[in-house]
């Protein structure tokens, strides 16, 4: 009998990158919204590991704003 954990975690992991990115979309749509700017988003989120540090790092926090929602 061939096991089905292959499959299962390659459900879980597509599933988890979708919800990732919905993450990401409404936090984008949401504060876009409010006159936030994109890379501010990121660096948002970002913030949530490294603090207000996280505002002066440029694109390389916005890229951890982004791989923290995935």
């Amino acid at each position: 009998m061939k096991s089905k954990a292959p499959a299962m975690g390659r459900v879980m992991a597509l599933a988890g990158g979708a919800a990732g990115a919905c993450d990401l979309l409404f936090a984008k749509v949401f504060y876009g919204a409010r006159g936030a700017a994109p890379l501010g988003v990121m660096q948002l989120i970002a913030g949530g590991v490294l603090g207000r540090t996280a505002y002066q790092g440029g694109v390389g926090t916005a890229a951890l704003g982004v791989g923290c929602t995935s």
